[in-house]
């Protein structure tokens, strides 16, 4: 961090490792003073909440350290590129959701507006509506509504059979079952498994590039000064390859992590 500044949190698995060591060290703060100041047991609660998101970044870095390994550096760079990829898609997905979202959230006023009051089996009455609740705040709801449709296809068919605009939500319903579970779904699906091609067909490189970047990341450790005293150049053999052939994916990788080593040499 003090060599790249900012630059530091480029990388993804900086801004996981600053945010377990932020907080874990909230989360002990928390718990010392709370100790100390002998404070009422409700705080446990808050703190735990810390707590519970300070081991869930740690758990998360042991993906950073996978990387070590020859059969588990392709499946972490298998992931970050999938979630890589996917990102321009899923901007197209928060637009589908936020839309059919926005309609049952506007429709379903009419239904609270008709007075409609329905009993449940247990003989309990209630108001319908076209989303469930959640959290309790309808356009957060809403939109979980929409969500859990698409990823996980739960929903509530008959929720839409009620109220003064039941026909149109009902088709409304069945236009969001298509585009977002058949049509958005599967070309999620399509996303990953062209990602899974793509780095499959590079699966050693993958995995020492992933190797050659975590080497790279903790070359300041190393006493560079030191190394490198009266040594003018650093030489590495490769194999030659006609003019006619293919770059090795390898090399490229190479080239690429002995840049960022250069240009750390260089700041020594």
């Amino acid at each position: 961090m003090v060599s790249d500044g900012f630059g530091y949190f480029g990388d993804p698995w900086n801004c996981i490792d600053m945010t377990g060591i932020c907080t874990n060290a909230f989360y002990l703060y928390c718990c010392l003073h709370t100790y100390i100041a002998g404070e009422a047991a409700a705080n446990v609660n808050t703190i735990n909440m810390y707590g519970s998101f300070a081991v869930f970044f740690m758990w998360i870095k042991v993906f950073y350290w996978m990387r070590l390994f020859a059969s588990l550096a392709y499946y972490v760079k298998l992931i970050m590129q999938t979630l890589s990829d996917s990102v321009p898609f899923m901007a197209m997905m928060l637009i589908i959701l936020c839309a059919f979202a926005n309609f049952f959230y506007v429709a379903s006023q009419n239904v609270e507006y008709s007075g409609l009051v329905l009993t449940n089996p247990e003989g309990t009455e209630y108001t319908p509506s076209y989303f469930s609740e959640y959290v309790g705040v309808d356009v957060i709801d809403v939109m979980l509504s929409m969500y859990l449709m698409g990823a996980l296809g739960d929903f509530d068919a008959g929720a839409y059979a009620h109220g003064p605009d039941s026909t149109r939500a009902q088709i409304m319903f069945l236009l969001a079952t298509f585009i977002i579970c058949v049509v958005f779904m599967n070309m999620l699906i399509a996303i990953m498994g062209d990602t899974f091609g793509k780095v499959s067909e590079a699966q050693v490189e993958s995995g020492i590039r992933e190797r050659v970047v975590l080497i790279s990341d903790h070359a300041w450790l190393l006493d560079l000064q030191k190394i490198f005293k009266g040594k003018r150049y650093v030489i590495r053999v490769r194999p030659c390859s006609g003019a006619g052939e293919e770059s090795d994916p390898t090399e490229g990788a190479i080239d690429e992590v002995e840049i960022e080593l250069q240009k750390k040499i260089a700041k020594v």
